[in-house]
């Protein structure tokens, strides 16, 4: 059967009288009242979700860029992502992708046109379309990073041709997906973009409070929601991974950006579960608790740490990474941080049930031991999965550490009694 663009429509609510909830929907929805994008997807199901994240494409004009000392064939870049992006689709065959920020690279674009990056995403969406796969887009730290364009200009990008957020205003909306039997809500957040003061952006006021608003939705709506945006949120660090790699504190030990003393003692760094860091805001905007309380989401799906694809759980919410999906610096932290893993995508598949199931594909297939069922029975209240974690390792460094104290104290005694018996 040929593809046909999906059908996007527009259901109007009468706008609400609680006033952190009019301010979502009529600054992130709509005009005063509060649209719900209904899409109804090619196919019969399941709902298979591509999350592409951290691409970093660059001007399609452009050779080379230097950055870190090492000059970035630009163009051999762009190839090499793109025909993964293509091998991905093709064999996945999703009805969507979803695009988690830093898509392109704004740093490049310096002294380029305030339009640039259309011809890049149009590059990569043109093939997205003629595969049937639909798509969207939710905006990253560098998409916009010292670009010659102002961050809301990439709204335009909801215009090109299989975007199913076209008419969106800003980046914050909501999608009810459906696909044959199988429909799920998706939300799409703008978690920021860099921030002298507090590291990074994160998510607004008024979004928190739009995702807290959906308790009465979730109160009469069996199915769970999906979030997806780009930074990690703080309540993923400290926690251990139910699968894949939590890889940051790696990249930044190799690449000499852990201070001292603490590059000096890596092993100690590790034993006190220290090395679970995230790359998130130093403001915490409380989106882990509106999403937890609100009773609406199941799971959260974000990008940026580019040498990590784990997931976690916490509060009865899954926090799950993407998989990076460029292949050169800057994803590599400029060449001195190579990635442990090879880039990909992460698969989201979710059933006429509201069963999710999510998974690392890669060029070489599906990656062993990634795919895991996010268990809908897991309730809020139950302990976050590694929170604080590796306990043992708090006795393991106590252990340790009271000997070679001890050690400590009894040669300084010993070195006085020596003075006194000189003397």
């Amino acid at each position: 059967d040929r593809w046909r663009p999906p059908v996007v429509a527009l259901e109007q609510r009468a706008p609400t009288t609680d006033p952190a909830n009019r301010t979502w929907q009529e600054e992130y929805l709509s005009a005063g009242k509060r649209p719900k994008f209904k899409v109804r997807l090619p196919g019969e199901g399941p709902l298979r979700i591509l999350q592409l994240t951290d691409l970093h494409l660059f001007p399609a004009t452009l050779e080379t860029w230097r950055t870190g000392g090492r000059d970035v064939d630009c163009r051999r870049a762009n190839d090499a992502c793109l025909a993964l992006v293509a091998q991905l689709v093709q064999r996945v065959k999703p009805q969507l992708c979803i695009l988690t920020g830093d898509t392109i690279d704004g740093r490049p674009f310096r002294g380029a046109p305030r339009t640039a990056w259309r011809a890049v995403f149009e590059a990569l969406t043109a093939p997205l379309v003629e595969a049937g796969c639909s798509w969207t887009f939710c905006p990253g730290n560098h998409d916009d990073d010292d670009s010659p364009w102002p961050r809301d200009s990439l709204l335009g990008l909801y215009e090109l041709p299989g975007c199913i957020s076209a008419g969106a205003r800003a980046w914050d909306h909501t999608l009810t997906l459906r696909c044959g039997e199988t429909a799920v809500r998706a939300v799409l957040l703008d978690s920021g973009g860099n921030d002298a003061e507090f590291r990074y952006g994160t998510v607004s006021a008024a979004a928190v409070a739009g995702c807290a608003a959906l308790r009465a939705v979730a109160a009469r709506e069996q199915r769970k929601a999906l979030c997806f945006f780009h930074i990690p949120p703080p309540e993923a660090g400290g926690l251990c991974p139910v699968v894949g790699t939590q890889g940051l504190f790696d990249a930044a030990l190799r690449s000499g950006k852990v201070p001292a003393p603490f590059c000096w003692v890596p092993w100690l760094v590790r034993l006190l579960g220290r090395d679970l860091v995230v790359g998130c805001s130093t403001r915490n905007a409380g989106l882990h608790r509106a999403l937890v309380e609100s009773g609406a989401f199941s799971a959260c799906f974000f990008g940026h740490d580019h040498h990590s694809d784990a997931i976690f759980r916490r509060d009865g919410l899954y926090l799950a990474y993407g998989r990076v999906g460029a292949t050169t610096p800057p994803a590599t932290w400029e060449g001195k941080a190579p990635l442990p893993f090879a880039p990909g995508a992460r698969v989201i598949e979710v059933d006429a049930a509201c069963n999710v199931s999510t998974w690392v594909e890669t060029a070489a297939g599906e990656e062993r031991g990634s795919r895991l069922h996010l268990d809908p029975r897991l309730e809020p209240g139950l302990p976050a999965q590694g929170a604080r974690s590796r306990p043992w390792s708090r006795w393991a460094a106590l252990l340790l550490l009271v000997p070679l104290v001890l050690a400590g104290l009894d040669r300084g005694s010993n070195r006085a009694l020596w003075r006194e018996r000189a003397v």
